[in-house]
């Protein structure tokens, strides 16, 4: 029932032996092992042959005394689930039997967090054997007994206190702060502190001299002082990085180690899931070291489909001893979501689809939000949802999880792969298992009539794929037919329908959150697989003029050479004077075009907008970031990714033609449309750029039913006369017919009659 672990390192072998043989008298039935931690002593410990026989030493090599992983490595290798941890210049008094059981009980049962024993320390007059004979004599040495602080010298706590909050931290070497910090967090997580009575459990402290002089140990104990001041998180990773554990220890034991978060993956065969779960699993590799183990639950599949995912699984070699593969032959997506519930060993369970991809800061920012706020039940965020056959993006923040939003709320609220519970919460509230799909919501829902408090990490989680075979596609019918029976059921089984104030709750938290990891499209890129999506690098024109100006020169159609487009001045050779409105830089030019072919554009409808040479569609992402790169170590400047069809939403805008402001009596002049913007740069650049006329000449991106269009307009003019002359040099100049329009952009020419307006 009761492991005890001695970490040592160069400690006399005398003082071991001399509390193994303390222990040992107490002739404790519950007390089944006694674990001598060696972490790498200069000589290997070894223990005198007639030592008892429940007392072993295990040797690991180790650079740096670290106490804390010295004891993580024997709570793993300790047979009993509760540990006693001592130091092993401890002694303990026959008469200790009783206390010491009702803590290893107290322990067992979960009623103590830790339990603690003060140790009295002896006058420095006895020697190691003078206060062991008096001790098995059941006789008490004169000594003091210590303060409450810290740990004592013995400690007894069970094997679950330490996993749930990661073991003992390793970050502390040398002497001092470790034991202090276990304590502080078990307290901090919720669980109970106890010092045993010291009359009834009594720990003897030899003395020996003190340590601080050894070399470097009083900065080993500044650093740890600095760790445990300034870190009041409750979890810690469990590592090994001062000693050989873990090369050593078999796998089972390292899994003994019970992980902080399970990955919970619902799968089933369909069209490409095997390549799709193998990135959603790689998306995890090296978060919060990853402590955590990947539970799979294939639902409904076909016995060779099973086999043929599990082949596939075996080759993600990294997560080779994280990764359980289980299925079920019933195809039920809730059914296998509570079959990963009950499957667990981490604390948590983060919910993930076999198609998603997680952001590098998913588990971090959802572990934070426990460390925030302890009284938590689950943790959601942000996600970026991503077509895989086009690459368009969307954002969604999400907003608060509450009843009232949940019920009453507008717009993208949750997302369940955005979703991370307490395992304990999932167990006491399964999902409906009568959903075959939205039971999702169906949880959110219970969850939040019920006062679960689900937190908002406040970023970004994960990239939700959409593809063909997406359940959200397929079913969508059928989850919006069950999301409003789920709200049906929860209004009317716990009596919000009674609530008057719910609509205006709703409202007063309907804001989204604000996500703090604003990723831009270049970044995203850098995440999505490479096969997603048709794409196009946009350069702004800036990087082909000379002087810097916001719009350049007019490369010809897609495909054409350099060579043969007009330049700035509208001639064909390079060297040839301009006095058109742009220049450009013809030799570069002919350099992005060997790089890729495409034409001149604006991203968006409006008046001047910013003029982004464009290249062709190039299918996949990978092949598109080539050549992203390819351009920007040309131009030595920033190019930006867009998917083909996100470019045509962003696109299929009107220009509003109120914009102009245009009053009365007063009239634009506007030409001619024209598809391709190249030719219309052209006809600009005959303008000379320096008149006022070439000055105050504008460029309007439109959207009608011929595609996207662009146009010169003038600035408004008054006067019949006035609109006249101005109309006969522009078309006289650029070679265009130009129209008049009125303040809606309608054609509306001012007569003779209205000259005087």
């Amino acid at each position: 029932m009761l492991s005890l672990v001695l970490p040592v390192r160069n400690w006399p072998t005398e003082r071991i032996e001399a509390c193994i043989d303390s222990f040992a008298a107490l002739d404790a039935p519950f007390l089944t092992e006694i674990l001598v931690i060696d972490f790498g002593s200069d000589e290997p410990i070894v223990l005198r042959d007639d030592i008892a026989p429940l007392a072993s030493v295990v040797r690991l090599e180790a650079e740096v005394w670290s106490c804390g992983e010295a004891i993580n490595a024997g709570v793993l290798l300790a047979v009993n689930d509760v540990i006693a941890k001592a130091d092993s210049d401890m002694l303990i008094s026959a008469s200790s039997k009783g206390e010491l059981e009702r803590l290893v009980t107290e322990a067992a049962a979960g009623r103590l967090g830790v339990g603690i024993a003060q140790a009295t320390d002896l006058h420095q007059s006895y020697s190691v054997g003078d206060a062991l004979a008096l001790v098995l004599e059941g006789r008490r040495p004169n000594g003091r007994l210590r303060a409450k602080w810290g740990q004592g010298g013995l400690v007894v706590f069970s094997r679950s206190t330490w996993q749930e909050i990661g073991g003992v931290d390793s970050r502390f070497t040398g002497w001092g702060n470790e034991d202090n910090d276990f304590a502080e967090r078990v307290r901090r997580s919720g669980r109970t502190l106890h010092w045993a009575d010291p009359q009834a459990l009594q720990i003897f402290h030899v003395w020996h001299a003190p340590s601080t002089g050894m070399n470097g140990i009083l900065k080993l104990r500044q650093t740890n002082q600095k760790i445990a001041h300034t870190d009041k998180s409750v979890l810690r990773s469990m590592l090994f990085p001062h000693s050989n554990f873990a090369e050593l220890a078999a796998p089972e034991v390292l899994k003994g180690s019970t992980p902080l978060v399970t990955l919970g993956i619902a799968t089933t065969e369909r069209p490409n899931h095997l390549r799709m779960i193998r990135e959603a699993i790689d998306s995890f590799r090296g978060q919060i070291d990853e402590d955590f183990e990947i539970l799979v639950i294939d639902n409904g599949s076909s016995p060779e489909a099973v086999e043929e995912l599990r082949r596939s699984l075996d080759k993600i070699a990294w997560a080779g001893g994280l990764l359980r593969l289980e299925s079920t032959e019933i195809a039920s997506i809730p059914g296998a979501r509570n079959l990963i519930t009950q499957g667990a060993r981490g604390r948590y369970i983060c919910v993930v689809d076999d198609d998603d991809i997680a952001l590098p800061n998913r588990l971090g920012d959802h572990l934070r939000n426990f460390e925030r706020n302890g009284q938590l039940h689950g943790s959601h965020g942000g996600w970026i949802d991503f077509d895989e056959s086009t690459g368009v993006i969307e954002r969604n923040s999400g907003k608060q999880r509450t009843a009232a939003t949940l019920l009453r709320g507008t717009g993208k609220i949750t997302a369940h792969p955005a979703s991370f519970y307490r395992r304990d919460v999932l167990q006491a509230l399964p999902y409906d298992e009568a959903f075959s799909l939205g039971s999702d919501l169906d949880l959110a829902l219970r969850m939040a009539v019920m006062g679960f408090e689900i937190g908002h990490t406040g970023s970004f989680v994960t990239l939700r794929r959409y593809h063909s075979s997406n359940v959200t596609i397929t079913g969508t019918a059928r989850q919006a037919s069950n999301g409003q029976t789920a709200r049906t059921r929860v209004v009317n089984t716990y009596g919000w329908n009674k609530n008057e104030g719910l609509a205006q709750k709703a409202k007063e938290s309907d804001n989204e959150v604000y996500c703090r990891n604003q990723l831009s499209i270049d970044t995203l890129a850098e995440l999505i697989p490479g096969y997603v999506g048709q794409w196009q690098i946009y350069v702004p024109i800036s990087a082909f003029t000379g002087d810097g100006a916001t719009a350049a020169a007019t490369p010809g159609p897609a495909g054409a050479s350099a060579k043969a487009v007009p330049d700035a001045a509208g001639g064909a050779g390079e060297d040839q004077p301009s006095s058109g409105r742009f220049k450009v830089n013809g030799g570069l030019l002919e350099s992005v075009f060997a790089v890729s072919a495409g034409d001149l554009c604006t991203r968006r409808a409006g008046l001047n907008q910013p003029i982004y040479f464009r290249s062709a569609p190039v299918r996949g992402l990978k092949r598109a970031r080539k050549l992203k790169g390819e351009m920007e170590t040309l131009l030595h400047l920033p190019c930006h990714l867009t998917s083909v069809r996100q470019g045509e939403l962003d696109r299929e805008v009107p220009f509003n033609w109120k914009d102009l402001a245009v009053k009365a009596g007063e009239r634009v002049l506007r030409s001619e449309e024209f598809n391709d913007l190249s030719t219309l740069m052209a006809c600009l650049n005959m303008v000379n750029g320096r008149s006022a006329m070439g000055q105050t000449l504008r460029i309007v991106s439109d959207y009608n039913e011929r595609g996207q269009v662009y146009c010169l307009v003038s600035p408004p003019i008054k006067g019949y006369d006035e609109i006249r002359q101005f109309k006969f040099g522009l078309e006289q100049q650029t070679g265009l017919l130009f129209h008049q329009i009125a303040s809606n952009g309608e054609l509306s020419e001012l007569t003779l009659g209205s000259k005087g307006h």
